[in-house]
């Protein structure tokens, strides 16, 4: 019987449940792995616009994000983990408004002591190509 090391097979049983993991949850809507905290308000063809509440300590399930802005209502800290890269800190306050690009998988945490609260809106639309310069425009 042949051995393998104890980190060879960790190495081969977390490389297998995250293929299972990214085949079955790459691209899922956040609304409908993390229902409980999240709710659709508005959808459409050109965006959709989500509320979420996430109490201290708990978590968004692995989803993606097209383009999207967010308001934020209620302060928080949040930890966005994505799946196979670094980790990211956030921390917002009531009032404030981000951009983000396209987001792959991942996965958010609410790493603060206060419910965190957002209005988060969903392009749907791709982005605007760059025209091309006119013939004979300088550049």
């Amino acid at each position: 019987m042949r051995k393998v090391s104890v980190a060879a097979a960790t190495v081969a049983i977390f490389a297998l449940l995250l293929g299972a993991v990214r085949g079955t949850v790459y691209g899922q809507d956040v609304a409908k792995v993390s229902p409980k905290s999240v709710k659709v308000l508005l959808e459409n063809d050109r965006v959709r616009v989500v509320e979420v509440t996430l109490q201290p300590g708990d978590s968004l399930l692995p989803h993606t994000h097209p383009d999207n802005f967010a308001y934020i209502l209620g302060a928080g800290k949040l930890r966005v983990n994505y799946i196979g890269k670094e980790s990211m800190d956030f921390e917002g306050k009531g009032g404030e408004v981000f951009w983000s690009d396209a987001e792959p998988l991942h996965t958010t945490v609410n790493s603060g002591g206060q419910v965190a609260h957002w209005i988060e809106v969903e392009l749907k639309e791709p982005r605007a190509k760059k025209a091309p310069a006119p013939k004979g425009a300088k550049k």
